[in-house]
């Protein structure tokens, strides 16, 4: 059965006036599961003192009405209490500049362990014995400090207190990542580096920080499975998709393996603004599947769907449509989510809500409940078949750290592999991010698509050796190895053997751009067919040495394409500016800056590009991986169903093998006629 509810106990919100009619009201609408805080400062007000009576009295309702409860322990994260940052202030996180963070305790110091572990078991103590009480989440949002900083500037990093300083240094020690000889006090004379600059010892300091992480979720769920034998879930947040390791000082495949059940605090596109606006950086699909690759065959959840649009105080909650609550609901649904929990059930603060300040149930309610109805009418409301993962990307939190070390900026990697994955979710690609790479998993994909790869850790680069000599495909950007330490020179460049795998030397990088700007560069087939591409800063000047020729421009860059063992590998000279290149349209979104420069370099050269195909469209037509459907229209399953999503803005048709009908408007279409698909339009078919 699909884990179903909503976040209904926060902070003391709702007063029990609202609980019975509310919890009733919940379990009407087809949902079975309600998640309930217990907020650090909240139940524990004064040390050692609990204050436990209203959640008592929640869970006995919840097992009066039948609805099963998923009990969360916030322990940081606005939870944090006052009476401990008073009596306990040596425990508070030391910013690199020496200040201290208030609402942030160091996860290495003693009396934030101890009263923090006695919070937790305290909390399982008291609750576990309710029958309703199925699940427990042990972390909302693991970050390093509690507010949720999504900070890169060095002065703000944490934490510089003694209680790190002191396990930093045993860690380098073990690590053996020093030469002793540089300093008279041997490892004791290792401090966390506090530089003006980005260098490999805050690469190290950030290896140490994640591995800290890992370790406390590691506390919590041991404290918690001394006590219960409940599942214990732990949920992160993509805010910044695809680099925590830098932003929140994470490693979210790691975090998944010390948990039962692994979740996102996901977003729809309406959560930035006006319906079907879309944020960049919190691209629903891909968060749910880099949250499922990090799962890793575990169940996993969306622990907070934001499904509602935030409101401000004193105004009414902005009801979405009907098309965009069943495409979100899919989208989880056709990735095997287990769990859809929705944030929140009742105003909270400037938040999300099913319920609007007016007590008033809000239409994106409505249309859960009436998606939620349909699927238990045609016994589809648990988990079922999916399709099978195809393409892979490359997720590499050594290179994440490399690429920031060098250069400060932390969108590089994130761009080129957001983009990556646009294009080849628009291509109807069921996508994995891979983190590790085992011959077993490695056999699965197509292909295995490289973002950025400036800086790959040995680990990946031996396993992608391994596995284009068995016969897999990879597809990389350029720059390859750029930031290894084995690369002496740009003639060295791609190291570590991959200069054979590609079948290419690097013989020289073009001039810069000018300052802040980008370069557009028209490519050629061997058919004379040309292509637009976008680069930012450089490309590269391919020599081959035996590769062939795919694509090529007149000032030298190429895309190549070789055959090494049983496998092919295909290289993408330079950094391409991501948007533009892997977008069939030129002007998607917010691309229209790098549109006018492709529009000018067609002019200046009277070139006739060819319309809506991109790079990578090429690059995929070759290795013969094209699929049959029209433009960013995806085809995905859900058991018996199959689900359409047409991303365009104008009417598709499609065709089924098999007579199916609409599930929401009872349609019917026969085999192998046209099937239509209205524009932005997600049809859910039934097949007979």
């Amino acid at each position: 059965m699909l884990v179903y509810g909503a976040t209904y106990f926060i902070s003391e919100v709702p007063s029990p006036e609202f609980w019975e009619k509310d919890l009733e009201e919940i379990r009407k609408r087809g949902m079975n599961t309600v998640k309930i805080l217990a907020v650090w400062e909240d139940v524990e007000p004064e040390e050692s003192k609990y204050r436990l009576e209203n959640h008592k009295a929640l869970l006995g309702l919840c097992q009066k009405v039948g609805l099963d409860v998923l009990l969360e322990i916030r322990h940081k994260n606005r939870g944090f209490p006052r009476w401990f940052t008073k009596n306990y202030p040596e425990s508070m996180m030391v910013t690199a500049e020496g200040y201290k963070k208030l609402d942030s305790a160091c996860y290495n110091n003693p009396f934030y362990r101890r009263s923090s572990g006695r919070f937790v078991k305290n909390v399982v103590k008291e609750f576990k014995a309710y029958q309703c009480l199925k699940y427990w989440d042990i972390w909302n949002e693991p970050h390093l400090n509690s507010s949720g900083d999504h900070f890169y500037e060095l002065n703000k990093m944490v934490c510089y207190c003694e209680d790190c300083q002191d396990g930093y240094r045993k860690w380098r020690a073990q690590q053996q990542t020093f030469n002793k000889q540089t300093t008279g006090d041997g490892w004791q004379g290792i401090d966390i580096p506090v530089l003006s600059r980005f260098t490999r010892d805050h690469r190290d300091r950030l290896y140490f920080m994640q591995e800290v992480m890992v370790n406390e979720a590691k506390r919590l769920y041991d404290l918690v499975r001394e006590e219960d034998n409940r599942p214990i879930a732990l949920h992160d947040v993509f805010i910044s998709p695809v680099f925590p390791a830098v932003a929140l000082g994470n490693d979210d495949w790691e975090l998944a393996n010390t948990v039962d059940i692994y979740g996102t605090s996901c977003s729809g596109p309406a959560s930035t603004g006006e319906e079907g606006g879309e944020n960049f950086y919190w691209f629903t699909p891909m968060v749910l599947d880099e949250t499922r690759s990090a799962a890793n065959g575990k169940p996993w959840w969306n622990s907070e769907w934001h499904v509602a649009g935030r409101i401000l105080p004193l105004s009414a909650n902005r009801n979405r449509t009907f098309e965009t609550i069943k495409k979100e609901y899919f989208e989880m649904l056709t990735r095997g989510t287990t769990g859809l929990i929705t944030w929140a059930y009742r105003t909270y603060s400037n938040t999300f809500c099913l319920v609007d300040i007016y007590d008033r149930t809000t239409g994106t309610f409505d249309h859960m409940t009436q998606i939620t109805r349909r699927l238990k009418e045609i016994n589809h409301f648990e988990q079922r078949e999916i399709r099978k993962p195809e393409v892979a990307i490359v997720y590499d939190p050594t290179n994440q750290l490399k690429i920031w070390e060098e250069t400060g900026d932390s969108k590089i990697l994130h761009h080129a592999t957001e983009s990556i994955y646009k294009y080849l979710y628009d291509s109807n690609a069921m996508i994995d991010f891979i983190h590790g790479l085992t011959a077993g998993k490695a056999s699965q994909y197509k292909a295995i698509v490289i973002p950025a790869p400036l800086g790959l850790s040995e680990n990946m680069l031996e396993a992608l050796k391994k596995y284009v000599a068995q016969g897999g495909v990879i597809v990389s950007e350029g720059c390859f190895s750029y930031l290894d330490g084995y690369a002496s020179s740009i003639q060295g460049v791609p190291a570590h053997g991959f200069d054979k795998i590609f079948g290419i030397k690097i013989a020289d990088m073009s001039p810069p751009a000018p300052s802040g700007k980008d370069s557009a560069l028209i490519f050629k087939d061997r058919d004379g067919r040309e292509f637009p591409a976008v680069y930012r800063h450089h490309y590269e000047l391919v020599k081959t040495t035996g590769a062939k020729v795919l694509l090529e421009s007149e000032t030298g860059a190429k895309v190549t394409l070789n055959e090494y063992g049983k496998g092919k590998a295909i290289y993408i000279s330079g950094l391409l500016f991501p948007p533009t290149n892997y977008s069939r349209d030129e002007f998607y979104n917010t691309l229209a800056v790098a549109g006018e420069l492709i529009v000018k370099e067609r002019d200046k050269k009277n070139c006739k590009l060819t319309n809506n195909y991109s790079i990578l469209d090429y690059v995929f037509e070759t290795l013969g991986m094209k699929g049959s459907l029209p433009l960013a229209v995806r085809r995905d399953i859900f058991g018996s169903l199959i689900v359409y999503h047409n991303n365009n803005d104008a009417e598709q048709m499609v065709k089924e093998e098999k007579d199916c009908y609409d599930i929401f408007s009872t349609a019917k279409y026969q085999s192998k006629r046209d099937i239509p698909l209205a524009p932005g339009e997600t049809k859910v078919l039934f097949r007979e």
